[in-house]
Protein backbone atom coordinates (compact mmCIF):
# COMPACT_ATOMS: atom_id res chain seq x y z
CA UNK A 1 0.00 0.00 0.00
CA UNK A 2 1.21 3.11 -1.11
CA UNK A 3 2.40 5.91 1.47
CA UNK A 4 -0.53 8.52 0.17
CA UNK A 5 -3.39 5.48 0.47
CA UNK A 6 -1.98 5.07 4.48
CA UNK A 7 -2.22 8.83 4.70
CA UNK A 8 -5.82 8.67 3.66
CA UNK A 9 -6.90 5.89 5.80
CA UNK A 10 -4.88 7.27 8.62
CA UNK A 11 -6.81 10.57 8.00
CA UNK A 12 -10.42 8.81 7.73
CA UNK A 13 -9.79 6.94 10.83
CA UNK A 14 -9.56 10.23 12.78
CA UNK A 15 -13.15 11.03 11.80
CA UNK A 16 -14.75 7.86 13.56
CA UNK A 17 -17.43 8.28 15.38
CA UNK A 18 -16.79 7.42 18.95
CA UNK A 19 -19.07 4.71 20.06
CA UNK A 20 -20.18 3.80 23.57
CA UNK A 21 -20.01 0.06 25.54
CA UNK A 22 -22.92 -1.05 23.04
CA UNK A 23 -20.68 -2.03 20.87
CA UNK A 24 -20.46 -5.33 23.11
CA UNK A 25 -24.42 -6.10 22.28
CA UNK A 26 -23.65 -8.51 19.28
CA UNK A 27 -25.46 -11.32 21.35
CA UNK A 28 -28.50 -13.11 19.97
CA UNK A 29 -31.40 -12.16 21.89
CA UNK A 30 -32.87 -15.06 23.58
CA UNK A 31 -35.17 -15.66 26.33
CA UNK A 32 -33.78 -16.83 29.77
CA UNK A 33 -36.07 -19.07 32.50
CA UNK A 34 -37.05 -16.08 34.05
CA UNK A 35 -38.45 -14.46 30.97
CA UNK A 36 -36.18 -11.46 30.76
CA UNK A 37 -34.09 -11.26 27.65
CA UNK A 38 -30.71 -11.34 27.26
CA UNK A 39 -30.76 -7.72 25.87
CA UNK A 40 -32.71 -6.43 28.78
CA UNK A 41 -29.34 -6.95 31.03
CA UNK A 42 -27.34 -5.44 28.49
CA UNK A 43 -30.19 -2.47 28.11
CA UNK A 44 -29.12 -1.69 31.73
CA UNK A 45 -25.35 -1.55 31.02
CA UNK A 46 -23.87 2.08 32.19
CA UNK A 47 -20.83 3.64 30.82
CA UNK A 48 -18.64 5.31 33.97
CA UNK A 49 -18.09 8.49 33.89
CA UNK A 50 -14.55 7.73 33.36
CA UNK A 51 -12.42 9.90 31.45
CA UNK A 52 -8.77 10.69 30.70
CA UNK A 53 -6.83 13.95 31.47
CA UNK A 54 -3.07 14.92 30.70
CA UNK A 55 -1.47 17.96 32.71
CA UNK A 56 0.12 20.12 30.70
CA UNK A 57 3.91 18.86 31.54
CA UNK A 58 2.81 15.49 30.56
CA UNK A 59 1.85 17.10 26.92
CA UNK A 60 5.31 18.89 26.40
CA UNK A 61 7.61 16.24 27.05
CA UNK A 62 5.44 13.79 24.83
CA UNK A 63 5.57 16.21 22.39
CA UNK A 64 9.64 16.83 22.32
CA UNK A 65 10.15 13.21 22.33
CA UNK A 66 7.73 13.31 19.16
CA UNK A 67 10.08 16.05 17.57
CA UNK A 68 13.16 14.12 18.90
CA UNK A 69 12.16 11.21 16.85
CA UNK A 70 10.74 12.63 13.78
CA UNK A 71 6.88 11.72 14.06
CA UNK A 72 4.08 14.06 13.34
CA UNK A 73 1.71 14.88 16.21
CA UNK A 74 -1.05 15.17 14.04
CA UNK A 75 -1.09 11.53 12.69
CA UNK A 76 0.94 10.11 15.57
CA UNK A 77 -1.26 8.88 18.44
CA UNK A 78 -0.46 8.22 22.23
CA UNK A 79 -2.22 5.33 23.56
CA UNK A 80 -2.87 4.24 26.99
CA UNK A 81 -4.27 0.68 28.00
CA UNK A 82 -3.67 -2.18 30.74
CA UNK A 83 -2.64 -5.03 30.93
CA UNK A 84 -2.41 -7.90 33.41
CA UNK A 85 0.47 -8.08 35.34
CA UNK A 86 2.21 -6.04 38.53
CA UNK A 87 2.00 -6.73 42.11
CA UNK A 88 -1.57 -5.48 42.01
CA UNK A 89 -3.08 -7.44 39.13
CA UNK A 90 -2.95 -4.80 36.47
CA UNK A 91 -0.36 -2.42 35.06
CA UNK A 92 -0.88 0.36 32.77
CA UNK A 93 0.60 0.50 29.06
CA UNK A 94 1.31 4.00 27.19
CA UNK A 95 2.87 3.70 23.47
CA UNK A 96 2.25 5.47 20.52
CA UNK A 97 0.75 4.53 17.33
CA UNK A 98 -0.41 5.64 13.78
CA UNK A 99 -3.83 3.96 14.23
CA UNK A 100 -6.95 4.15 16.08
CA UNK A 101 -10.13 1.64 16.03
CA UNK A 102 -13.22 2.18 16.53
CA UNK A 103 -13.15 0.24 19.96
CA UNK A 104 -10.86 3.51 21.12
CA UNK A 105 -12.17 6.86 22.68
CA UNK A 106 -10.28 9.80 21.70
CA UNK A 107 -8.79 12.46 24.15
CA UNK A 108 -7.64 15.80 22.56
CA UNK A 109 -5.10 17.70 24.85
CA UNK A 110 -3.44 20.88 23.38
CA UNK A 111 -1.52 19.07 19.97
CA UNK A 112 -1.25 15.64 21.69
CA UNK A 113 -4.12 12.88 20.49
CA UNK A 114 -4.51 10.32 23.04
CA UNK A 115 -6.70 7.42 23.13
CA UNK A 116 -7.71 4.35 25.24
CA UNK A 117 -9.82 1.49 24.51
CA UNK A 118 -13.31 2.29 25.73
CA UNK A 119 -13.80 -0.97 26.96
CA UNK A 120 -10.35 -0.84 29.53
CA UNK A 121 -11.49 2.73 30.32
CA UNK A 122 -14.95 2.11 31.91
CA UNK A 123 -14.92 -1.52 33.41
CA UNK A 124 -10.93 -1.72 34.16
CA UNK A 125 -8.99 1.36 34.36
CA UNK A 126 -11.61 4.68 35.04
CA UNK A 127 -10.71 7.60 35.30
CA UNK A 128 -6.84 8.58 35.35
CA UNK A 129 -5.03 11.55 35.00
CA UNK A 130 -1.46 11.52 32.72
CA UNK A 131 1.15 13.70 34.51
CA UNK A 132 5.06 13.72 33.56
CA UNK A 133 7.59 13.08 37.02
CA UNK A 134 11.25 14.63 37.02
CA UNK A 135 11.53 14.29 41.16
CA UNK A 136 14.91 11.97 40.15
CA UNK A 137 16.57 9.78 37.92
CA UNK A 138 14.71 6.50 39.26
CA UNK A 139 11.25 7.90 39.18
CA UNK A 140 11.48 10.12 36.29
CA UNK A 141 8.80 8.98 33.38
CA UNK A 142 5.03 9.19 32.84
CA UNK A 143 3.04 8.45 36.09
CA UNK A 144 -0.72 7.88 36.55
CA UNK A 145 -3.46 9.18 38.94
CA UNK A 146 -6.43 7.79 39.28
CA UNK A 147 -9.35 10.02 39.68
CA UNK A 148 -11.95 8.60 41.97
CA UNK A 149 -12.81 5.08 42.10
CA UNK A 150 -9.71 2.28 42.20
CA UNK A 151 -6.77 1.77 44.26
CA UNK A 152 -2.94 2.28 43.00
CA UNK A 153 0.09 0.35 44.42
CA UNK A 154 2.60 1.83 46.13
CA UNK A 155 5.25 1.60 43.19
CA UNK A 156 2.86 3.54 41.24
CA UNK A 157 3.30 1.34 38.06
CA UNK A 158 0.13 -1.35 38.93
CA UNK A 159 -3.32 -1.03 40.51
CA UNK A 160 -6.42 -2.92 40.83
CA UNK A 161 -9.29 -2.89 38.56
CA UNK A 162 -12.41 -0.93 39.10
CA UNK A 163 -14.82 -2.95 41.11
CA UNK A 164 -12.31 -4.99 42.67
CA UNK A 165 -12.34 -5.99 46.51
CA UNK A 166 -8.31 -7.46 45.80
CA UNK A 167 -6.07 -6.14 48.70
CA UNK A 168 -3.16 -4.34 46.92
CA UNK A 169 -0.15 -5.84 47.12
CA UNK A 170 1.50 -9.55 46.45
CA UNK A 171 -0.43 -12.84 47.25
CA UNK A 172 0.65 -13.69 50.81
Amino acid sequence: MDQSKQRDIIQNQNELPLVGLKILNLKINTKRRDGRSTADRENNMTKSDATVTMTERAQTVFLESLEAEGLDPQTTYLKIGAKSGGCSGWKFTIETTDTRTAADSAYFHGDVRLIINQIQLHTIIGGIELDYSDKNLVEQGFVFKRLGTGQMCGCGESFTPLGSVKALGWNT
